[in-house]
């Protein structure tokens, strides 16, 4: 299913698949930026705080990089040379803040073939690849508004949790100087 605005339906079929999965890898696009950054943490904590019993792992197929190290659950990220070398022991995949495979790996087929679910969030109007369920909102501000206004926007957040969806935001609005109107 594909979704182009933010609905209770996506929000109820992201958890369905959630619920079902055993072992689940969450990633972003290579080059990390602060919205996918942001947005591989939020959904981590989220579903560590759903799911405590539940394998959640972060896996970015990139150089780590130190500047996101003092945002909560930093350190629980794993870098890889490329995320398609690590799937074989997972059931779900989410892809994060891009909408093709290639914008996770070097080698796509390797996420065209993934034999599990996968779901994609993402705000950019690019082509979308095939994703069992996707959320792709191109007037959101990116892709950690989405996350936050799918999963948290009625109910209270902390402030760990707070500062990594400011962070998303205003890093892919430039302060919020690449808002249109």
């Amino acid at each position: 299913m594909h979704y182009t605005e933010i609905t209770p339906q996506f929000t109820a079929n992201f958890f369905k698949l959630t619920d079902e999965a055993k072992k689940i890898c969450i990633t972003a696009h290579i080059s990390p930026d602060e919205d996918s950054m942001a947005s591989l943490l939020a959904v981590y904590r989220l579903l560590s705080d759903k799911y405590p019993a539940k394998d959640v792992k972060m896996i970015y197929g990139t150089e780590q990089i130190s500047r996101y190290e003092s945002f909560q659950n930093f350190d629980r990220i794993r870098f890889v040379d490329d995320i398609a070398d690590h799937l074989d022991d997972f059931d779900l995949l989410i892809c994060l803040d891009g909408s093709q495979y290639h914008r996770f790996t070097a080698r796509p087929d390797a996420l065209k073939t993934f034999p599990g679910k996968k779901i994609c969030i993402d705000h950019h109007s690019s082509p979308v690849d095939e994703f069992d369920l996707s959320s792709i909102v191109p007037q959101a501000s990116s892709t950690t508004e989405i996350i936050y206004r799918s999963f948290c926007e009625n109910q209270d957040i902390d402030k760990p949790l707070a500062e990594t969806f400011l962070i998303g935001i205003l890093g892919d609005t430039g302060n919020f100087t690449y808002l249109r109107p």
